[in-house]
């Protein structure tokens, strides 16, 4: 029996930026923009061959999107309850 491959690729995952966020947004307005070209040229092949990348990279645009807010989120929340703790320990050792 195969022994199945259980190697977790959390390292690369961890790694996007906002520009690596605003080179896939281009990319996906360039490949739009692709689609709607090759529509008016009446390249059926190609207009398939490019719905399909949309297919693929506008729910991986959202998704990224929707992740970095997350982080953004998450990034406030902590600082918030830094200086919260900053202040209830100011507060203390003034007293």
């Amino acid at each position: 029996m195969a022994k199945n491959n259980t190697t977790k690729l959390t390292g690369a995952a961890t790694m996007v930026r906002e520009e690596d966020l605003d080179e896939l947004e281009d990319l996906l307005r360039e490949v739009k923009s692709r689609v709607n070209k090759a529509h008016g040229d009446g390249r059926t092949f190609m207009m398939a061959q490019y719905v399909r990348i949309v297919g693929m990279l506008s729910p991986e645009v959202t998704r990224l999107r929707k992740r970095l807010e997350r982080e953004d989120l998450a990034s406030f929340r902590k600082t918030h309850k830094t200086l919260k703790l900053e202040q209830a320990q100011a507060e203390e050792d003034g007293a």
